[in-house]
C-alpha cells in the first residue's frame, strides 16, 4: 500500500470512527452493529468496544477495562496516533506509514501473531463469560 492511499484510508477511518463514537449513544439499549453477534447471539473479540470508549472517556478507567480492554487501548492510542497523522500530513514525513509498515513485519512473525491470536482468544472467551 501506498503512503498516500494508508494516509487517506486512514483519515476516512478516524472521521468515521469518530462519527460512531459521538452517535452511538443515541442509539437503542442492547443494539449492537456486531454483525457476528446479530447472526450468532455470540460476542466477538470486539464486542464491547464501543461501551468501554464510552467508559474512558467518562473517566471510568476500570470499567472500561472491565468491559473491553481493547477500548481502553483505542482510547489511549488512538488520539495519539491520529495527531501524529495529521502532523505527518501537514509536515509531510511519514512516520506513522513507516511505523506501520515495522508493525506490519513484526506482526508477519509467527510466535508474535501466535500470541496476538491467543490473547485474542482469551479476550473472546472472557467476553462470552460476562455475557457479553
Amino acid at each position: 500500500m501506498s503512503s498516500g492511499k494508508f494516509y487517506g484510508m486512514f483519515s476516512v477511518f478516524s472521521v468515521i470512527g469518530t462519527c460512531w463514537l459521538l452517535t452511538s449513544s443515541l442509539l437503542p439499549e442492547g443494539w449492537t452493529p456486531c454483525l457476528f453477534h446479530n447472526l450468532t447471539g455470540w460476542p466477538c473479540p470486539s464486542c464491547g468496544t464501543t461501551r468501554s470508549l464510552h467508559a474512558f472517556f467518562s473517566g471510568s478507567l476500570g470499567q472500561s477495562l472491565f468491559i473491553n480492554p481493547l477500548g481502553l487501548l483505542v482510547g489511549l492510542a488512538g488520539p495519539m496516533i491520529l495527531a501524529l497523522n495529521i502532523v505527518d500530513i501537514l509536515s509531510g514525513k511519514q512516520r506513522v506509514y513507516k511505523a506501520y509498515l515495522s508493525g506490519e513485519q513484526i506482526l508477519k512473525q509467527p510466535p508474535i501473531a501466535l500470541t496476538l491470536g491467543l490473547v485474542m482468544l482469551a479476550n473472546w472467551i472472557w467476553n462470552i463469560s460476562k455475557g457479553l
